[in-house]
């Protein structure tokens, strides 16, 4: 004998739910790895402008040596030809 009609309904109704939660799975899968890909392009655009502010500060630290040792020649000179 086949499933009586309560048993139809009630396979239905929680082959429905399962496709329901599955279907709510993927579009929260989906939400996670554009959230994911979204931080990885905010991260790489991050790694970007440090390298920049690196040099940046690389480029100021080389001035600044320049100007000190501008300020000082004399003194500089001083120490290496032994003038006074």
């Amino acid at each position: 004998m086949g499933k009586s009609l309560s048993e139809q309904y009630i396979e239905r109704e929680a082959k429905r739910a399962e496709e329901a939660s599955a279907a709510k799975r993927e579009a929260r899968e989906a939400e996670i790895l554009s959230i994911a890909k979204e931080a990885n392009r905010l991260a790489s655009e991050a790694n970007v402008i440090a390298r920049r502010d690196a040099r940046y500060a690389m480029y100021a630290a080389i001035i600044a040596t320049i100007a000190a040792i501008a300020a000082n020649k004399d003194e500089i000179f001083a120490l290496i030809f032994g003038h006074p």
